[in-house]
């Protein structure tokens, strides 16, 4: 069982991290993320909440390697500590792009100036 477990994560990272990669060099969210699959996100889609959200997929990406680690190492040695507390804070570091991704995406856009 741990071994499917640390299979799944490792796919999952490496599924992450690519969408991540994608969603940074292309500074757009992709075409199937309308309607319901943009569920979290507003309406405004900018380049920044792309790069955003694509911060926040690599993060959780990187941080499926400690986690399957610490499935495979699953005692209170150094390493499973090292590994958790990594884990811990990729997570966190995630969660911050992603929730000012949402917040910038629901608010409304900017308008042009007036002079």
């Amino acid at each position: 069982m741990n071994l499917f477990i640390e299979l799944a994560l490792m796919v999952a990272g490496l599924m992450l991290f690519g969408f991540g990669a994608w969603m940074l060099l292309n500074s757009r969210v992709p075409g199937w993320m309308t309607g319901i699959w943009k569920w979290p996100l507003g309406d405004n889609l900018s380049p920044t909440v792309a790069r955003l959200m694509g911060w926040s997929a690599l993060l959780a990406g990187v941080g499926c390697g400690p986690t399957a680690v610490l499935v495979a190492v699953w005692d209170r040695s150094p390493t499973a500590w090292l590994a958790s507390m990594t884990a811990m804070f990729l997570a966190g570091a995630g969660l911050f792009p992603w929730v000012w991704s949402v917040s910038l995406s629901r608010s409304k856009p900017a308008g042009p100036r007036a002079s």
